[in-house]
């Protein structure tokens, strides 16, 4: 019995719980709640939203607290360059300079700033920690290259981690399902399109009668659903739900196994 038909077969007939899953119909049980596109869509969206987050996000913002009200010391720019980034269309500047600390040696260091009349030889004012001396910045200036609104590029990420986890959850489900999921026959009793869309594809919401009177609607974007679902809709046969009498809408096709 190593065909899927066999195995859908024997699946369909078996008593609650499951215990012996054929592994063909686990496979394609858990593509049909949560495809691997989808999963791969919620990874690359993460690994892509992860650079953004790791590429503006102010790391030195504590540092640039810290100096907030602390003593200055006189201070010389000594070099001013672009770099290759910019907020709201203006560059950020990056700025070298030394300054000299009361009693203490010569310091330099690296700070950014967006925009600003920043030139070689000028004069400054430098912000430093006396108890912390590797620590400063010139007034006007921050340690990071990117400003506080860089935190707001953290919400990225949450798209792709709420794709992987409906995923897999999903998944989750559609194991459950296998195992402790009621078994009928239904009716298509109307396929609709609705004014939504998903990745440029109609929304179609989907109507299913159980034989106790109870209908059941799903709406999905996904070519193959709508298309058996219309199929079963125009030849008026019975098709078999596979869900979960407490969560009704959690519902998988074991025909599309």
């Amino acid at each position: 019995m190593n065909s899927k038909d066999d195995q859908l077969a024997a699946f369909l007939a078996s008593p609650v719980p499951r215990r012996l899953l054929p592994p063909l119909i686990v496979k394609s049980a858990v593509q049909q709640a949560g495809p691997t596109g989808r999963l791969v869509l919620g990874v690359v969206s993460l690994l892509f939203s992860l650079f953004f987050v790791i590429s503006f996000t102010p790391w030195e913002i504590l540092q640039d607290m810290r100096l907030r009200g602390a003593p200055t010391a006189p201070g010389r720019v000594e070099a001013v360059s672009p770099t290759r980034m910019k907020i709201q269309g203006v560059a950020v500047q990056r700025i070298d300079y030394s300054f000299q600390p009361p009693g203490q040696k010569t310091g330099q260091g690296t700070c950014f700033a967006t925009g600003g009349n920043w030139t070689f030889g000028q004069r400054i004012a430098v912000a430093y920690l006396p108890n912390d001396p590797a620590i400063h910045c010139p007034v006007g200036a921050r340690k990071s290259e990117s400003e506080i609104g860089g935190f707001t590029l953290w919400l990225l990420p949450l798209a792709g981690i709420i794709i992987i986890g409906t995923t897999l959850a999903a998944r989750r489900r559609a194991r459950w399902l296998l195992q402790w999921g009621t078994v009928t026959e239904a009716r298509v009793t109307q396929v609709v399109a609705t004014s939504m869309r998903v990745n440029r594809r109609r929304v179609f919401a989907i109507t299913f009668a159980l034989p106790q009177g109870q209908t059941i609607t799903l709406r999905r974007h996904v070519s193959n659903w709508v298309q058996f679902a219309q199929a079963r809709l125009l030849s008026r046969q019975p098709v078999f739900v596979l869900y979960d009498p407490a969560h009704p809408k959690r519902l998988l096709l074991p025909e599309m196994f």
